[in-house]
């Protein structure tokens, strides 16, 4: 009892001392360990050693000191040591750039410590790329490239954890475009790797509108101090930026914007680099090309005649759009819809992916470097403009319109569901990003007016078009957004309700101050008015008399009541 009452408290001085970073009390409670142990001596209750917190805790100095206490004969105990979640020192070390030094030690020691897995599968140089760590990372991955690995399986193995995620796309996830750079520069078959949701980098990169600037919304006094920022070259780093700004200036808006605009640059140089690999969007639905359902006549509708496509032509197309989940009906659990969301990502291209999430400069990107691209339609036969319209994504799609040629096919073209691009406006609009609250009735004219635009490049034979549902655009737009149109009914007549209160309540001070006699009632006899001069009062009276008069004669001319549409 007293031994383990000892231990406890001389565990409790050292962690004391570390997380206060007091060598001094840390290297005298270092001389009450058992010798057998020394530094790799447990002291928190998830198996962290002295060197764990030492190097959790950034004390470089402290650690180097520790590593050369440690005799030769317990390296074999350092590659073995681990926390409750198998991280070894090697991996706490890894989370800082101050501890290359450290890194070298440990490794000249013990180099199996490189390919060290914790329970998550990671090596201490995925960890170091987890946390954006540049320098640590060219350390360990200078060390791995000279490791022998019995087959390049194995070396691959090194650059991913257990669930398949690589460095690349971890680099990608934290947004460390920097780092991620090196990583496609080095590692040049990472591009092509899959992770659990079989997704590649670029595909996880054109999910992230936040990371370029058509994803940032700027206030007019941000957008004024971005645009004073001088461009940088695209290979420069962000110290170089850093140091242009302190100057400059020490203001922290400045600071901040330049390291947006850094990461910006950073996030378009890096999709530049995958796109260069990427020729996905050569795997296309070839039967989706300028599929066109013709018109159905009226008396055809009236006669409740089936559809122009034949039965035997609709059941080869609906399986195959019924394998989407974007035109089931129901509710499904919040666990579905993230399978329905992955499954969507994972077989869409970066082009549509990019499009879906509004991301211009990718698409742009793209289709500079590959122009027959547009031209990609997806397994549901959908082409940009689909897609683009879809998702609302109205930039991407004036864009694509501008290109005149490419742009008549894909205008006429329908999807395996026999959807034009003015059926996919009469869907409800998805998007990847959130959008700012709005009113229902600003969202319906928001609806009416891409409507009516989409209508405009639409050629008239294409306006009565039916889909695979019996469906023309209008018809599909009305039945989809009638519930809309009732919120936002109710929303104006709430609107008007509560500015009727306000009105009555201004209505009441203005009428009593128009009416008012100038001068006032006198005081006294409360009859009369206040004693002025005549020459004045009869000057107040003939100036009061058009403004009553104009007064009387607006409120009866808005009595009246007027039609509105």
């Amino acid at each position: 009892m007293d031994k383990a009452k000892s231990i406890h408290q001389l565990n409790g001085d050292l962690y004391r001392a570390l997380m206060e970073k007091n060598s001094k009390d840390v290297l005298d409670c270092f001389k009450r360990l058992p010798k057998d142990e020394g530094p790799l001596h447990i002291i928190t209750i998830h198996k962290d050693t002295v060197l764990h917190m030492a190097c959790y805790s950034k004390q470089r100095d402290l650690a180097l000191v520790l590593l050369k206490l440690l005799p030769p004969s317990l390296n074999d105990r350092l590659t073995n040591t681990k926390n409750d979640v198998d991280n070894t020192i090697l991996h706490e070390v890894a989370t800082n750039n101050s501890m290359t030094d450290v890194a070298t030690e440990i490794l000249n020691r013990t180099p199996k410590l490189l390919t060290a897995r914790n329970i998550l599968g990671e090596t201490p140089l995925f960890r170091a790329v987890r946390y954006g760590k540049d320098e640590m990372f060219k350390l360990l991955a200078e060390k791995l490239d000279r490791m022998d690995f019995e087959t390049e399986e194995d070396r691959k193995a090194s650059l991913r954890r257990n669930d398949g995620t690589t460095i690349l796309h971890i680099s990608v996830f934290t947004e460390n475009f920097d780092l991620a750079l090196l990583i496609a520069e080095r590692y040049g078959d990472l591009i092509s790797s899959r992770d659990s949701y079989q997704m590649t980098a670029l595909q996880h990169l054109a999910c992230n509108p936040s990371a370029f600037l058509s994803g940032c919304e700027h206030g007019h006094l941000r957008r004024f101090i971005y645009s004073c920022i001088s461009n940088k070259a695209r290979g420069s780093r962000c110290q170089d930026l850093k140091s242009d700004a302190k100057s400059r200036f020490r203001w922290p808006i400045w600071e901040a914007l330049l390291e947006e605009k850094h990461r910006y640059e950073a996030a378009c140089e890096l999709a530049s680099k995958l796109l260069e690999s990427d020729t996905s969007w050569e795997a296309t639905n070839p039967q989706a090309v300028d599929r066109g359902v013709p018109t159905k006549s009226i008396s055809v509708q009236e006669k409740g005649g089936g559809s122009s496509v034949s039965s035997k032509e609709k059941a080869k197309v609906e399986p195959i759009a019924l394998q989407h989940p974007d035109d089931k009906q129901g509710k499904t659990s919040p666990k579905g819809n993230r399978t329905k969301f992955n499954s969507i990502r994972n077989k869409e291209t970066p082009l549509f992916l990019a499009t879906m999430s509004g991301i211009p400069e990718i698409v742009d990107e793209i289709l500079k470097k590959y122009p027959q691209a547009i031209e990609h339609y997806n397994d549901q036969g959908r082409n940009i403009l689909h897609v683009a319209i879809n998702y609302r994504q109205i930039e991407i799609f004036d864009r694509v319109v501008e290109m005149e040629m490419p742009a008549r096919r894909l205008l006429r073209a329908t999807d395996t569901k026999g959807n034009s691009i003015l059926h996919m406006v009469g869907k409800k609009g998805k998007r990847y990003v959130s959008r700012k609250t709005r009113s229902p009735a600003i969202q319906l004219q928001e609806e009416l007016l891409l409507f009516e635009r989409v209508k405009e490049y639409s050629k008239s034979h294409f306006l009565k078009v039916f889909n695979h549902n019996n469906q023309t655009a209008d018809e599909l737009f009305a039945s989809n957004h009638c519930e809309l149109h009732e919120e936002a009914k109710e929303w104006l007549k709430r609107t008007a309700e509560n500015c009727t209160i306000v009105a009555v309540l201004i209505a009441t001070v203005a009428f009593a101050a128009a009416y008012t006699i100038p001068g006032g009632p006198n005081q006294s006899t409360v009859t009369r008015l206040q004693e002025v001069s005549s020459s004045k009062a009869d000057a107040r009276f003939y100036v009061f008399n058009p403004f009553r008069v104009d007064d009387d004669g607006g409120i009866w001319c808005n009595s009246h009541p007027y039609d509105t549409e």
